[in-house]
């Protein structure tokens, strides 16, 4: 219904005129396949066959959720968007990666990654999901994507790209994830970021 476009205006994010969020937003509707009314702000996904439905709907929510992340932009002095600062930690590191992947889980669902690893040699391919928000009330909307591709993604191991930077990664979150076996790492510590991911 326009709520999160008419969120994000409220807040004062500006979507359609700057073009760094245009970009990402357009991106994010590509990947999960959702579509944008411009007149009326709506989000909204179509489908031939209703049993097509439980798919899209579940793609919306996830567009929906990245999307609000653009929430965290609307301080005084523009935030770059956390992808965007890691891919270009990621390139200026000469840190393998390929963006924005997806994998068919158990649930029967696409599950959809920021970034893979590839696997190389003795080292296991890194499947990762950038975090902008690790707070307490967040960690499930992240766990579930990989438990979901941990059957078919046996030989991966699955990590988080916390942002620290602003505020404190929720103890919750962490024990949350590591519970999964998904091992947490803080933007800000980027050594340890380099020395974890780089195929050397």
């Amino acid at each position: 219904d326009g709520h999160v476009l008419n969120e994000l205006n409220m807040l004062g994010v500006d979507v359609k005129n700057t073009p760094k969020r245009k970009n990402y937003f357009e991106t994010k509707l590509r990947i999960f396949g959702v579509s944008f009314n411009d007149t009326t702000e709506e989000l909204y996904v179509s489908f031939d066959d209703i049993s097509e439905y439980p798919h899209k709907q579940h793609n919306l929510i996830q567009c929906i959720i990245q999307i609000s992340d653009m929430l965290l932009t609307s301080k005084n002095n523009i935030i770059r968007i956390f992808t965007e600062e890691i891919t270009r930690f990621f390139d200026e590191n000469d840190i393998i990666y390929t963006p924005n992947l997806g994998f068919n889980g158990k649930s029967g669902n696409q599950q959809n990654f920021d970034f893979v690893i590839p696997h190389r040699k003795q080292i296991k391919e890194k499947i990762i999901k950038a975090v902008n928000t690790p707070s307490s009330d967040n960690y499930r909307n992240v766990i579930f994507p990989f438990i979901d591709i941990q059957e078919i993604r046996r030989e991966s191991e699955f990590v988080v790209l916390a942002n620290d930077i602003n505020k404190q990664i929720s103890e919750k979150f962490s024990v949350s994830c590591n519970n999964y076996g998904i091992k947490v790492l803080p933007w800000s510590d980027k050594s340890r970021i380099i020395d974890y991911l780089k195929v050397i």
